[in-house]
């Protein structure tokens, strides 16, 4: 299926890593996605995880809106395309050696 030239680079399955354990869904989530991890010591994570979250999704929604509008085509038609899809926010940045598992 996919050999040689058009083979997979990443290795399957890949390695996780620390902080993959709180990457947050955003939006709907389907049953074949992990359930979001709230660390015990960040009592307010899920608050931010949420507002940034969602702040991001509506930015995108409107900025494929923009791009939508200025190729003149229908107003949502990257907008419905993007509803429905695995959202995920990722805590970069962070220092995962200092969370302890939980």
């Amino acid at each position: 299926m996919y050999t040689g030239k058009n083979g997979i680079l990443t290795p399957f399955p890949f390695e996780s890593l620390s902080k993959m354990r709180y990457m947050w869904n955003i939006g709907t989530v389907t049953d074949d996605i992990p359930s979001n991890v709230i660390p015990t010591d960040f009592p307010q994570f899920e608050s931010v995880m949420d507002d940034w979250g969602n702040c991001m999704l509506d930015a995108v929604s409107i900025t494929s809106e923009l791009l939508a509008v200025g190729l003149g085509l229908e107003r949502d038609n990257f907008a419905e395309k993007l509803k429905g899809g695995a959202n995920k926010l990722a805590p970069s940045a962070n220092n995962i050696t200092r969370c302890k598992p939980g």
